[in-house]
Parts: C-alpha cells; structure tokens; sequence
C-alpha cells in the first residue's frame, strides 16, 4: 500500500494498492472539494480510481458520490452519499451507474417516502455493437448487503473484525522516506 498526499493547495492525494501475488492494482488521485452550507458540509472527491488486473484488462471509476454531513453546529450528526458513481469495463463493453440515497432531496418530500440514506440502486449493462442490454440490477446498502438482482454477493455485516476496524497503524521503522513524519 502506498499513500501520498500529492500537494496541499488544492489537496490531492495519489495511492496504489497491489493485491496478493500482484494479481490487481489500485491506483488513482483525488483532490477533494467542500462547500459549508449552514449546519452541515457537502463535499466530493473528483479524480480518476483505476482497478487493473494482472490480465491487462481494468475497471474505471469516476466520479465518486458527493458526501454530506449534516450536525455539523447542532443537532443529530449524520454522513451520507448523495449522487451517483460511474463504473466501465472496457474490455468487456461493461458499465454500470449506481445512484447513493436515490430518494434525496426533492424527490423524498415529493413521494412522501424514502428508502434508507445508505440505499443504492444501479443497472450494469453491455454494450455490444452499439446496443445496450440490461445484465444486471443493482441494490442494496453500502453499509449492509449489496444484491445482484435476487442474491446478496457482498454483506458487510458478515465481515470479521479486523475488516471492520478497517486499516491500522504502521510502525514507524516500516513507512516511506516520503513519510510526513519524516518531513
């Protein structure tokens, strides 16, 4: 794993992760922009988020889902994705468009109903010839199950603990020379 952050005005930070016995890579940048309105924050990280695998082929990703906190002076604090995702799979005519908390805004007030803000929906699709044809549907809970159409690939209420508590640490003897704690 390698992490920097590449410039400090704006802020962009570049990273790369190489999988067991280099079997992916992922890499890209992103530079992060905010805006405060009133009592809560609204903020996206723009760039370009690469998947490549040992095959040659790679799955891109951009742009990825605003963020929005809310509480931020008072109240109940909460984070949530807003906006969507877009994923392509060139060498095999793949895209996909998943849509975070899809019933937001406008649309929630207008329906009178919501489903839950960690809810996302999607379509995967291939591209053949110039036409496009539905492979897969798409939803779920970026904090729970995600399902493709009628099963549940990935269920993060499943993981173990360490997975959970996501990365730690490194000790000081094994970081980069590039290290902020060396500057």
């Amino acid at each position: 794993v390698f992490c920097e952050q590449v410039s400090h005005h704006p802020p962009v930070s570049a990273w790369e992760f190489v999988g067991p016995n280099k079997a992916f890579r992922f890499y890209g940048r992103g530079a992060w922009v905010a805006s405060f309105r009133g009592n809560s924050v609204k903020g996206q990280q723009q760039g370009h988020i690469t998947v490549e695998f040992n095959d040659g082929t790679a799955i891109h990703f951009t742009p990825l889902p605003e963020v929005w906190i809310g509480g931020i002076l008072m109240g109940e604090r909460k984070m949530e994705y807003l906006g969507k995702t877009t994923f392509t799979y060139p060498a095999h005519g793949l895209s996909a468009e998943l849509h975070f908390n899809p019933d937001s805004g406008i649309i929630k007030w207008m329906r009178g109903k919501s489903t839950p803000s960690d809810f996302l929906k999607g379509d995967i699709v291939k591209e053949s010839g110039g036409e496009k044809q539905k492979v897969s549907t798409v939803t779920g809970s970026w904090v729970g199950c995600l399902w493709f159409d009628e099963t549940c690939y990935w269920d993060a209420r499943q993981l173990g603990q360490a997975q959970r508590e996501g990365p730690q640490p490194v000790s000081a003897e094994r970081v980069l020379p590039s290290d902020c704690r060396f500057r």
